[in-house]
């Protein structure tokens, strides 16, 4: 249990680290006007593994809807392509700052003319960023990865917005989504029956295009914390294909929808029909798109959590994970 409210505290402190990323992301912006002289970006360019790695995701759904002024590109990868050019901001993304396979991918921009940005709380990472003589938004270490979403999120949001990059969402959209977290008992009670509304240990998360960060979240949530196996899939994409090999009595559907899905719904329902099933909604909130980002993210958490009580497995620990970056540092570097 102690694991369990450990995790608890961890994303109920979310507004705290949201708040102190948008003042990180300020002063390295300033820091990455002086350095670069103002310099134009037109390409974004974001490395980053798991929990880090999508806040690339987020940032290019984001720039979708909002118009960035910078092409959103996100590498999972230990290589860099051909598509970085002067004109490109790379941002380099792990909290821990040992994740093998990022180091590895900042290894192969050697020699390549980039600006660049890197998001950690020290480690590997901080020390190859310095002798690249990089701009690094320095985290505050002692959080779970997946707990510091909102540090690592708001930092370099706030540190695009002060740079002018972000389009149509201005840096006082970005303060004002903040206040998603005062809801927590909304959140929680939400969380809850969610929760409990689901019966299998298998899951298979859907939405539209524009809220598939949020199913990609929630799908990992799920794994490090509830320990079940997850799918997320877009719709109507997986309505021609993926639908003729669901087995409807074997894994609970997880709905994401918003205020952008109402011209979605009449798909869902045709799945729905076809299976002989029907999903578990889940209905974000907010006044505007990253609102509802913020909320869907937060709101994924405690359900992990909630199903994690359920199953009664420790939330927190993530042997499997463990094992495998221990074989990795070895094997790997």
């Amino acid at each position: 249990m102690y694991d369990f409210e450990y995790m608890m505290k961890a994303y109920s402190s979310w507004r705290e680290l949201a708040e102190l990323g948008l003042q990180i992301g300020l002063i390295k912006a300033k820091e990455t006007a002086e350095r670069y002289y103002g310099g134009s970006f037109r390409k974004l360019l974001v490395i980053g593994i798991g929990g880090s790695g999508i806040i690339g995701d987020y940032l290019r759904g984001l720039s979708e809807h909002y118009e960035f002024t910078v092409d959103v590109n996100v590498v999972r990868s230990v290589t860099v392509s051909n598509y970085l050019s002067r004109d490109s901001l790379v941002m380099v993304i792990s909290y821990s700052g040992d994740t093998v396979e990022t180091i590895k991918a900042l290894d192969s921009l050697k020699g390549r003319p980039v600006k660049l940005v890197g998001v950690t709380s020290g480690g590997l990472l901080e020390k190859a960023l310095q002798k690249e003589d990089a701009v690094i938004l320095k985290m505050p270490g002692g959080y779970p990865s997946r707990g510091a979403f909102p540090l690592m999120f708001y930092s370099v949001l706030s540190y695009l917005s002060h740079l002018q990059l972000t389009g149509k969402l201005s840096i006082n959209d970005v303060m004002n989504s903040v206040n998603v977290f005062e809801n927590i008992d909304a959140v929680l009670k939400t969380a809850s029956s969610i929760a409990e509304a689901s019966s299998k240990d298998k899951f298979f998360i859907t939405t539209h295009h524009e809220y598939m960060p949020i199913a990609s979240r929630l799908k990992k949530e799920l794994s490090e914390n509830a320990k079940v196996l997850a799918i997320a899939e877009e719709y109507p994409e997986w309505l021609h294909n993926t639908l003729e090999g669901m087995p409807k009595d074997d894994l609970d559907i997880i709905s994401i929808e918003g205020g952008l899905t109402s011209n979605y719904k009449c798909f869902l329902e045709a799945a729905e029909k076809a299976l002989g099933t029907s999903s578990i909604k889940i209905r974000l909130s907010g006044r505007n798109v990253l609102e509802e980002y913020i909320h869907g993210t937060w709101l994924s958490g405690y359900i992990s959590l909630m199903l994690a009580r359920r199953r009664n497995v420790n939330p927190r620990l993530t042997s499997k994970l463990n094992y495998y970056r221990e074989i990795v540092s070895k094997a790997c570097v």
